[in-house]
């Protein structure tokens, strides 16, 4: 394999190290910078990688600390893994995204732009993250979710929907697939948002869903509890 700008590390092989993934226990090997780039310079230790597959010699991406990237997964362009961060299976990270601590992105996650994952943020399915969004606390991204623009999730929230704009979900918060919440939008405190929902906010009449409910937001109608939902189905969906 050629790279335009040459190879940027080196695998040490005195620096291998063992990690369970794919029901088994894979190989893994410590990185060092052969030439310098971006604000790593020749002789700096990285992380660990599974093969040279795993990141990109071209562009400034590079593993920080006891980041990891194994399997199909890949980081490349001015990506950045720090500390114990996580790219897996067919994982893709790219453009300028940064994974901080101990966020992992799996299965088919792709996350790009300048987005920033940190504090043990799980991405997965096959998820999109970019734009400007972040996910800390613990927050969790699966199935087709997508979350971009502005959009902030965090403190063990769940989206499977599409959260975008300056939309923020948070404190536990679940947000279900085919759902769209954008603009000046937060769902909070246990709240949860069910499928076909879409709620969008201005700054002068931002959309806010907090507490113990559950139900589903269509704009114009309005919450809907999930115990009245069989007798507006007809007129919210027109069937």
């Amino acid at each position: 394999m050629k790279w335009k700008e040459g190879r940027k590390y080196i695998l040490l092989q005195s620096q291998s190290s063992a990690f369970y993934s794919f029901d088994a226990y894979q190989q893994v090997f410590r990185i060092q910078a052969i030439r310098d780039f971006g604000d790593v310079k020749k002789g700096d230790l990285g992380g660990f990688v599974q093969s040279d597959r795993n990141l990109a010699h071209d562009g400034t991406c590079w593993l920080y600390g006891d980041s990891l990237c194994i399997g199909n997964a890949v980081v490349y362009e001015d990506a950045k893994l720090y500390d114990t961060s996580k790219a897996i299976d067919y994982a893709r990270i790219h453009e300028n995204a940064v994974m901080l601590n101990e966020s992992k992105v799996a299965q088919y996650g792709d996350v790009f732009g300048s987005a920033r994952l940190k504090d043990e943020v799980v991405v997965g399915g096959s998820a999109k993250i970019f734009g400007q969004a972040i996910l800390d606390r613990e927050a969790t991204v699966a199935k087709k979710a997508q979350v971009f623009e502005s959009a902030y999730v965090s403190d063990r929230a769940t989206v499977c929907g599409k959260v975008y704009g300056n939309a923020e979900v948070l404190e536990n918060a679940l947000i279900y697939e085919n759902t769209r919440l954008c603009g000046v939008t937060t769902v909070k405190g246990d709240a949860v948002v069910l499928p076909g929902s879409f709620l969008f906010g201005t700054e002068s009449s931002p959309e806010l869903l907090e507490g113990n409910k559950k139900g589903i937001f269509v704009q114009g109608e309005g919450f809907i509890p999930q115990e009245q939902l069989k007798s507006q189905k007809r007129k919210i969906f027109g069937r």
